[in-house]
């Protein structure tokens, strides 16, 4: 009698554990160490209290965890799918295990808890442990799913994926606990597990891979894009220069004929009536873009440069100071890319409508964060600074509202990331503490 009583407690506390294991060891590691023991008292709670209902009492369970784990949480997509991954390793661990000892030593189900669990539980426990510290590496690692927005395609295609999953695994664990787990049963829902885990995991991988690759073309399209932007204008101040030093010679020789006759008089003329007119017409851009030089991002690097010569092209004037060199940004350079693009856009055309007609940009690094500051003139606001930031809603004519929403989506990804707009009168900022 105490020894049933203690194995019976034994299997009710490993379950406890293996299924806390599986919903947590796969998130990433802002899963605070609270929610986590929250986690474990509701699951302690629920297992002992749905237990009776067999494993239809898991569904309680699992529906309970799914929302502690998305509850307040901004990574929520990325929570769900992780913990999809986890729980459908666990079933596969556990239908892997009651199979092969199946299969070699014909034991069953029954005769595996009351002889062998032990040495079963250590064996679960140090699968179940291995496979969901490597799911959580190519999850978080290799695939980013934490980085995905909520209309990503692959977000999209692993969520839709795993719910399909649950339902079959769900359906087949309740259907076998309802007709007493027969052996051949559980080997073919163990092959079936395996086999369709397997390759629909594999295939998402690989298509993760595709958009990867992707979204890293985009990244070399905007880079080429705003490189050419840059060596175009660079061509353009070196023909100005050109020109400049052709001018600058023809002045020097028409004056060269007064200054050898020692003809002042004529030598003033000349000069208030032909060399005074002629310098206001010449013009060499007053460009402060050499410190872009210490963004070391040549991606990064190029779009400020083309987004800023084009403001001078608009006849803004632009200011840029940045401090130090910037070498390394805890953000993903793409995500910082369209940041900026659309907020030096936003910047241009507010500023090219003001009378100062006014960009300043500067780049700080202070206490191991970079903080980026733009600002701009601009007419007085139409709408509050809470108003402008949703969806559909501008103050520009003709523009569709979606710029700075999808900046706000960006930055709100990032919890390393701290950011926010401020108007006062005419002047307009933006701060970025990365």
């Amino acid at each position: 009698m105490m020894y049933e009583m203690i194995n019976n407690f034994l299997y009710l506390f490993s379950s406890i554990f293996y299924f806390f294991l599986a919903s947590t060891n796969t998130q990433t590691s802002n899963i605070s160490p609270k929610r986590k023991v929250v986690i474990f008292v509701y699951i302690c709670f629920s297992i002992t209290l749905f237990s009776k209902f067999g494993r239809i009492g898991i569904i309680p369970v699992f529906c309970g965890v799914l929302f502690l784990l998305i509850w307040k949480e901004k990574k929520k997509i990325a929570n769900v799918i992780s913990f999809f991954v986890g729980y459908l390793i666990q079933i596969c661990v556990d239908y892997f295990l009651t199979t092969a000892t199946y299969l070699l030593f014909q034991l069953s189900i029954d005769d595996l808890r009351e002889q062998y669990y032990l040495i079963l539980a250590f064996i679960y426990l140090v699968l179940l442990y291995s496979l969901t510290r490597l799911a959580r590496h190519i999850l978080h690692t290799k695939l980013k799913i934490q980085e995905q927005t909520e209309n990503s395609r692959l977000a999209l295609m692993m969520l839709i994926n795993l719910s399909i999953c649950m339902f079959i695994f769900l359906s087949l664990v309740i259907y076998g606990d309802a007709v007493g787990y027969p052996p051949e049963m559980v080997s073919f829902n163990g092959i079936l597990f395996f086999l369709y885990f397997l390759s629909s995991s594999a295939l998402i991988f690989f298509t993760g891979r595709t958009i990867q690759n992707d979204s890293r073309l985009k990244l070399e399209l905007v880079q080429y894009e705003n490189l050419h932007t840059y060596t175009r204008e660079v061509e353009r101040l070196y023909e100005e220069m050109r020109k400049f030093h052709h001018d600058y010679l023809d002045l020097l020789a028409s004056m060269k004929g007064y200054i050898d006759q020692e003809n002042t008089d004529s030598l003033k003329k000349y000069f208030y009536e032909n060399i005074m007119p002629a310098s206001r017409e010449i013009h060499i851009p007053d460009s402060r873009l050499g410190s872009l030089g210490r963004i070391k991002d040549e991606a990064l690097k190029n779009l400020i440069a083309a987004k800023l010569m084009t403001a001078q092209e608009h006849g803004i004037h632009v200011n840029v100071e940045i401090n130090e060199n910037i070498e390394h940004l805890s953000m993903k350079i793409i995500d910082l890319i369209r940041v900026m693009g659309i907020f030096l856009t936003n910047a241009t055309e507010a500023a090219e409508k003001s009378e100062e007609k006014k960009l300043d940009l500067a780049i700080i690094c202070e206490d191991h964060k970079t903080i980026i500051l733009l600002g701009n003139s601009t007419v007085p606001l139409k709408l509050p600074i809470s108003k402008i930031l949703l969806k559909n809603t501008t103050t520009k004519e003709g523009h569709s509202g979606i710029g700075l929403h999808t900046a706000r989506k960006i930055l709100d990804k990032y919890q390393n990331v701290q950011w926010k707009i401020y108007s006062e009168g005419t002047y307009f900022t933006v701060r970025i503490s990365i």
